[in-house]
Order: structure tokens, then C-alpha cells, then sequence
């Protein structure tokens, strides 16, 4: 399980679906890096630029969900940072757990076409690499039954409880 949770917060470092998080104005003026930026400037958090950050995470262009179990204390910028970050941050990371708990215990995952190639890269291998929305670029997949007699129960179980509401 604790995999699942590093696997889990993995993906939401390497695949940054909002790469500029939400604007946001400066309170008052602040001094960074011997610059002043004024009060009230519109500023963004660059998500994408945090994840892939080499001074926070060791090879950061490469997928390693392995990275959280030796460190679960890395930081993670994808929901934003602060007292501002992302209010349903941890449902989010609560239903991706189950999401993936549930698929990869129960099915086995595979390209639709053997021998596909997919890019997985987090920029070259989403659908629009110009948009401010980053989603993977279109491919197909089989799910493969592990357990084919109990996938038929569950979904048995699934059609009664839904002919019940």
C-alpha cells in the first residue's frame, strides 16, 4: 500500500495537469533575489518548474515513485503551496489512491496495439503542449481481468445495487 500512496503523489509531481497554478497579488512589496516586486503584482506559481526542480528532487525527468518511499517528506507543488494552496487537495489525493488502488489490483493494464510507442514525457507526450491545461496525449489501453470470476461478481453485485436506486 504504501507504494500505491508514492505512486499516487509520483504522478501528480511528473504529470503537473496545471502548470501555472492560479494567480495570485502580492500583499506588499517583496525583495527577492536583490529585486523589489510591488504590492499588488500579479504573480504565478510555476508548478511544472517546482516538480522538476533538480535542487528538490534527485533526476527529476525521470518517473520514480520509488523517490517518495525514501523520502515521503518530499514536497509536492502540483496543488500550489501555502495557506493558498488547492482547497481539495487531500479528497484529490484520496481518490487517486483508491482510482489507482482498485485498477491496478484488479486489472492488468496494456497498450491497446503491442509494440505501440507512447511518449510519456510530461511535455512532448500531452495532447496540446501549448495549453495551460496539460492532459496526456490520446492512445488506447486493455484492462485484463487478473480475476475474471470475480470481476464477473463485482459487477453482478454493481447492476442489482444500481437497479436498487
Amino acid at each position: 500500500m504504501p507504494y500505491i500512496t508514492a505512486f499516487t503523489r509520483e504522478i501528480l509531481r511528473y504529470f503537473t495537469v496545471l502548470r501555472l497554478a492560479l494567480p495570485r497579488a502580492t500583499q506588499r512589496d517583496v525583495k527577492y533575489e536583490g529585486m523589489t516586486i510591488p504590492e499588488g503584482s500579479t504573480v504565478f506559481l510555476n508548478a511544472w518548474a517546482c516538480n522538476m526542480d533538480p535542487d528538490v528532487y534527485d533526476k527529476p525527468h525521470d518517473f520514480a515513485p520509488e523517490r517518495f518511499l525514501a523520502n515521503p517528506d518530499l514536497p509536492i507543488f502540483t496543488y500550489g503551496v501555502g495557506t493558498r494552496m488547492c482547497a481539495g487537495y487531500v479528497l484529490g489525493n484520496r481518490e487517486l489512491y483508491i482510482v489507482f488502488l482498485r485498477l491496478i489490483s484488479s486489472f492488468q493494464i496494456l497498450p491497446d496495439k503491442m509494440g505501440e510507442k507512447l511518449d510519456y514525457d510530461p511535455v512532448r507526450g500531452v495532447y496540446d503542449p501549448t495549453s495551460l491545461v496539460s492532459y496526456p496525449g490520446r492512445f488506447g489501453s486493455r484492462f485484463v481481468a487478473r480475476d475474471d470470476k470475480k470481476l464477473a461478481a463485482w459487477l453482478a453485485k454493481a447492476t442489482v445495487d444500481d437497479n436498487k436506486h
